[in-house]
């Protein structure tokens, strides 16, 4: 019980005020903005996020047809000032389609942004 007590009193995030009025930095390296993908290949998303106190990263990539998420990845980054990204995951598509690829980062002072990139799979 008392190794529960540590890990929840060890994040600060969302007790104090905002004393943080940076926002996260997300640098994304690739995907690039409409990059074609063919069913099979590997969606490379690779980047870095960069804060004064980081919290969490997220990775997503969600069918633009139907708004179905094929691939979700969430990163715990608490309280770095910098993570290199460099995940994968393999298109499947039995149709050609957009997809959004979105990276989000959040960090103590309760700052979150986004950023996104289109791409299409083709099947």
């Amino acid at each position: 019980m008392l190794g529960i007590y540590l890990v929840v009193c060890a994040c600060n995030k969302g007790r104090e005020v905002d004393t943080d009025p940076t926002q996260p930095t997300i640098t994304l390296t690739l995907p690039t903005n409409n990059e074609v993908y063919t069913s099979g290949d590997s969606i490379k998303i690779k980047g870095t996020v960069t804060d004064n106190s980081l919290h969490e990263l997220r990775l997503t990539i969600t069918n633009n047809a139907n708004g179905n998420i094929l691939y979700h990845l969430e990163i715990s980054v608490h309280e770095l000032l910098s993570y290199d990204f460099d995940q994968g995951w393999k298109s499947i598509a039995t149709a050609g389609t957009d997809a959004t690829v979105r990276v989000e980062a959040e960090d103590h002072g309760n700052h979150t942004v986004e950023k996104e990139v289109t791409v299409h799979l083709n099947p």
